[in-house]
């Protein structure tokens, strides 16, 4: 998991080895946060030293990893716009918040749970899309990537900011933008009683956590359950090659 990866001292000296961009303000982005997001980027020991990203702001937290099954996020959670610390270190990082997707309790020996990237192959049936590493751009409080897929056909494009959530794939050929990808959430069946969501609607997720009710909301695509999985999952398919989320809903 990536969070174990932040907890450790040798890992958070290796940070900086994929930022792009402005170094300094890569720098800054790794070290500290600004009161609104904090970035961090280097490798996952736990996915065979592969690069990955944490995103922590004010509303959300986004764990990925790009492994050899393609590109995952193995934590998303929510906060109620809470207040980050000045410098970020291991001991005040918490991940408790509201969980969408919570790697760790919803994975079992047989299935690593996740948000995947997913596309649907004619005569084949559903796969990961399988990707190259990204490359970074992080700052303060916001973090751009742009990563291929390993056949060359698709390109992706992904923007994080305080509490929103923008994933764009398109053809790197013409630029113009495509739909034959979505984000899946898997998780381990005998996990059924842990997953938090209540209702599942094209344009909202909605869960609850104790007597806490949160959302999370598609500006751009649509979400539908899963019927086929036990426990009940969903999927968020592009509209115009775009999945946007926004991550600061309350009911």
């Amino acid at each position: 998991m990536l969070s174990r990866l932040m907890a450790g001292t040798s890992a958070i000296a290796a940070m900086l080895a994929l930022c792009m961009g402005n170094p300094a303000s890569a720098a800054r982005g790794n070290e500290q946060g600004d009161g609104s997001a904090t970035v961090r980027c280097g490798v996952d020991t736990m996915a065979g030293l592969r690069p990955a990203v944490r995103f922590d702001s004010r509303y959300y937290l986004a764990d990925m990893a790009w492994q050899d099954a393609g590109v995952r996020f193995s934590e998303l959670r929510m906060f109620q716009g809470r207040a980050l610390p000045a410098v970020r270190t291991a001991d005040n990082q918490g991940a408790e918040g509201y969980a969408v997707m919570d790697g760790q309790q919803w994975s079992s020996p047989q299935r690593q749970a996740g948000i995947y990237f997913m596309e649907s192959i004619p005569g084949v049936g559903l796969h990961t899309v399988k990707c190259k590493g990204p490359k970074i751009d992080a700052g303060n409080s916001s973090a751009s990537l742009e990563w291929d897929d390993l056949y060359g056909y698709r390109s992706f494009r992904m923007y994080m900011d305080e509490n929103s959530m923008t994933i764009e794939g398109y053809d790197p050929s013409t630029g113009q933008p495509t739909d034959n990808w979505f984000l899946s959430l898997i998780a381990a069946r005998e996990k059924s009683e842990d997953l938090p969501f209540t209702v599942i609607i094209p344009q909202r997720i909605s869960a609850i956590s104790g007597r806490n009710q949160y959302s999370v909301d598609i500006v751009q695509g649509t979400v539908a359950l899963n019927q086929e999985d036990t426990p009940p999952a969903f999927s968020i398919y592009p509209e115009s090659g775009k999945i946007m989320l926004k991550f600061d809903s309350r009911d």
